[in-house]
């Protein structure tokens, strides 16, 4: 068991370090580094134990030079004992390392790093008279007393007028020239609970797939790269998820991410991969089965779009008996539809199953789509055939601009996770618009931190207020009060209460 520990920390401390904020304990808050960064970071490793302690690597230096050697993190000054990673939420960790020949004169600087990016830069004169020329650095700390420091892959490098030190593991080569540790994750960031209540499904730091019993006894079934959705189909047997790929992303939008689409039965534990995309699925609102399971309905595509184009299509998938395969059904396949070369119609936002083959789903269009052929269509998988839900028709006057929806995420501010079963209340005034006031009460967000109030009708200058509380966070509010399509989309950050 030590032999496999001790060859996981080469792999971890052999990585390309990540980054983040660094600083000597002092009353005054760190302030964000904005030096530009030559290093390239590998994707935070997930399956480090929180427990995790880092092995002796000593080196002891020969040279009169000063230096820097035998750096590591703990959770108090002592750093005893040393880590590599630390559990969700941590407030404060201390990077110690030892030090000699060091004299008055000599110019420090600590560059800190996360998930690959710079987070701070410290550069101080070395304080001789309160370290002297040899010993221990014991009061060098990052931290977040109030909301706890952001999950993800840390690295620190530390310089001597400018001379790299040698901190880290010591290799056949000589020692790194820095330590990485990690943050974990929340543990089990979703659980759904699945049709007859005797098991649940969960992700456990962001890419497991984990299921529990009656008793709550954990089985980990999967590990993938991202797994952003969870859905139970109606037998409570079999299970959906999607696992990310988030190699060709552009910038920080979806655009780039290919999702694939995996089923695992939890009494046989064989999980089985059933469809690879070119692009996200259930990007809005997740996954959705039919009452019966033969059928999954989402969205393709991540919502960008330009000039005319927006690339979200409706997609359903035809489950196999045996359920080890799918066919996929997209949008252009059914007629009813209204296309055009230059303009694209496209999903609002998830919609709802009305039997085990008809779903009900709210579309829209970009340039110039006949706003009075746009609203809730009605998808028939039997007939591969759409049409015009006459429930969600209404005359229309100057300014209307037909069914749509109000969708979007709430996800913490400082972690980026989606927070689940925030409250999410819509109230919609109206003052021109014969249609009613359809957005009203309120909503939870579900595993992905995601909301939908659906079949809202938009005038051009309506009122909508949505406003969001969760549990330990401050609420928001937000108040729109006039649009230019029948959607509004809007994304809650939360805070934690001070």
């Amino acid at each position: 068991m030590k032999k496999i520990l001790v060859c996981l920390l080469i792999v971890v401390f052999l990585i390309s370090g990540c980054s983040f904020n660094v600083d000597v304990m002092t009353p005054a808050p760190e302030q964000e580094d904005t030096t530009p960064s030559t290093n390239s970071i590998a994707s935070p490793i997930a399956t480090i134990s929180a427990t995790a302690e880092l092995p002796t690597v000593g080196f002891t230096p020969v040279s009169s030079d000063p230096v820097f050697y035998n750096a590591s993190v703990s959770l108090d000054q002592s750093g005893v004992p040393a880590r590599i990673a630390f559990p969700t939420g941590i407030k404060q960790v201390f990077a110690i390392w030892h030090y000699q020949n060091m004299r008055a004169g000599l110019t420090i600087k600590r560059e800190w790093y996360l998930n690959g990016e710079p987070w701070l830069l410290r550069e101080d004169p070395w304080d001789f008279e309160k370290y002297g020329a040899a010993g221990v650095m014991p009061d060098i700390s990052i931290y977040d007393l109030d909301a706890g420091l952001p999950s993800g892959l840390y690295e620190l490098r530390v310089y001597i007028n400018n001379v790299i030190q040698p901190i880290g593991v010591n290799t056949p080569g000589g020692p790194e020239t820095f330590i990485i540790f990690e943050i974990l994750r929340d543990e089990f960031t979703t659980d759904v609970a699945s049709p007859n209540s005797q098991w649940s499904a969960g992700v456990s730091f962001g890419n497991r797939l984990v299921i529990r019993d009656a008793t709550g006894v954990p089985t980990e079934i999967f590990a993938g790269r991202e797994i952003p959705y969870v859905s139970w189909l109606p037998d409570s047997q079999h299970v959906l998820f999607v696992d990310r790929d988030r190699s060709g992303q552009v910038s920080n939008l979806l655009v780039g991410v290919r999702d694939e689409l995996w089923v695992a039965d939890i009494l046989s534990r064989e999980v089985r991969s059933l469809y690879k995309s070119e692009t996200t699925l259930g990007s809005t609102g997740g996954l959705y089965p039919s009452p019966n399971g033969k059928y999954i309905a989402g969205i393709a595509g991540t919502g960008f779009g330009d000039a005319c184009f927006l690339d979200s299509k409706v997609i359903f998938f035809e489950m196999a008996d045996d359920y080890k395969s799918v066919k996929a059904i997209k949008q252009e396949q059914f007629s009813g539809i209204p296309n055009g070369a230059d303009k694209v119609v496209y999903p609002v936002a998830v919609g709802t199953w009305e039997s085990n083959t008809q779903y009900r789903v709210a579309l829209n269009g970009t340039c110039g789509t006949d706003p009075s052929l746009m609203g809730l269509y009605l998808f028939d998988l039997s007939s591969l055939k759409a049409t015009q839900d006459a429930s969600g028709t209404t005359p229309f006057s100057v300014g209307d601009l037909g069914w749509g929806a109000i969708h979007g995420v709430v996800t913490d501010a400082v972690t980026g996770n989606a927070i689940v079963d925030a409250l999410v209340t819509c109230e919609h005034s109206s003052y021109t618009s014969t249609a009613p006031a359809t957005c009203s009460g309120s909503i939870e967000t579900d595993i992905s931190g995601g909301y939908v109030f659906q079949r809202v009708f938009f005038h051009d200058t309506d009122t909508i207020k949505l406003t969001v509380s969760a549990p330990g966070y401050q609420s928001q509010k937000i108040v729109r009060s006039s649009f230019t399509q029948a959607d509004m989309e809007y994304d809650f950050s939360l805070t934690h209460m001070p």
